[in-house]
């Protein structure tokens, strides 16, 4: 599917369609998929640096987000397992199981 982009006078992105809107006569539009990453020269698609950086950025935060919840749910099975670890700490962890098992028995159902 292509796209046409509604750049401004620098050629960032300022709008996307997916079909070329009318009336638009004094606005640039151009037909070619493309990432938030790039800007318009006038010929052709460039990496924009900053927005690289964000995006990087951005991806390896979510990443480090998902390394972390992932830390947590370990370091929590494990301490659960400690006969010095806290009651509150242990019921969490048995909450989790049981929320665990009913998406694992939902997820079962679909299968079939």
């Amino acid at each position: 599917m292509k796209f046409y982009y509604k750049l401004n006078e620098q050629g960032n992105i300022i709008g996307k369609f997916s079909v070329k809107p009318v009336n638009e006569d004094s606005l640039l539009f151009v037909e070619e998929p493309i990432f938030n990453n790039v800007k318009w020269n006038g010929d052709k698609w460039i990496i924009d640096d900053n927005k690289q950086l964000e995006f990087d950025a951005n991806r390896s935060k979510q990443e480090l987000i998902n390394i972390d919840l992932a830390s947590i749910r370990s370091i929590r099975e494990y301490l659960s397992t400690l006969e010095t670890c806290p009651k509150q700490l242990k019921d969490h962890e048995k909450a989790a199981k049981e929320k665990r098992k009913k998406i694992t028995d939902f997820n079962k159902k679909q299968k079939k």
